[in-house]
């Protein structure tokens, strides 16, 4: 990946586990949209605009760190801090203007990328902030969307075979 690049990489984030690409959703909470995954094929059925919900904007940090940032919103991905039965964080996408602090915004919207295979572009992406593994649920919503959660590394590293697979994903 990226990490040593100056420029802004355009990918879409495919999970590997559910064969679904990850998306901001159009709902609304407290002005942060929910993200999840979706099939292309549900998208087409769904007559979604698939090739402009998907591409997201991988910006580098510094310090192997970066923030995702959804091209259709305009919106950067952060881990809420509120927990699921299960003490899985819910991930949200926010626009930066709806920060009031910006450090907060800089803490809270800067994850990792940990390389897992050597030959292709599959990492776990981890919230630096949390110490927290994102994956997807595996529950559908209405729609047939899964809801994109972090895990608590602690937690990950206790069920390693079952977290291994939910928490892969490609950079296309």
């Amino acid at each position: 990946m990226g990490g040593k690049s100056s420029k802004d990489e355009i990918k879409k984030i495919y999970d590997t586990d559910h064969g679904t690409y990850l998306f901001v959703g159009h709902d609304v909470q407290d002005k942060d949209h929910t993200v999840y995954t979706c099939s292309k094929d549900a998208f087409d059925k769904n007559t979604q605009n698939f090739e402009t919900r998907t591409p997201f904007v991988i910006h580098p940090l510094g310090n192997s760190t970066f923030q995702i940032y959804d091209y259709s919103k305009k919106a950067y991905l952060f881990v809420g801090h509120s927990k699921d039965q299960g003490n899985d964080h819910t991930v949200y996408a926010s626009e930066q203007p709806n920060w009031q602090d910006q450090n907060d915004f800089n803490k809270r919207t800067t994850f990792a990328f940990e390389k897992t295979d050597k030959y292709k572009e599959l990492y776990r992406i981890k919230d630096v902030d949390h110490n927290a593994f994102l994956f997807v649920g595996n529950s559908k919503d209405n729609s047939g969307d899964h809801t994109l959660y972090a895990v608590p590394q602690d937690k990950f590293f206790n069920n390693q075979n079952e977290w291994g697979r939910r928490t892969i994903f490609e950079l296309q």
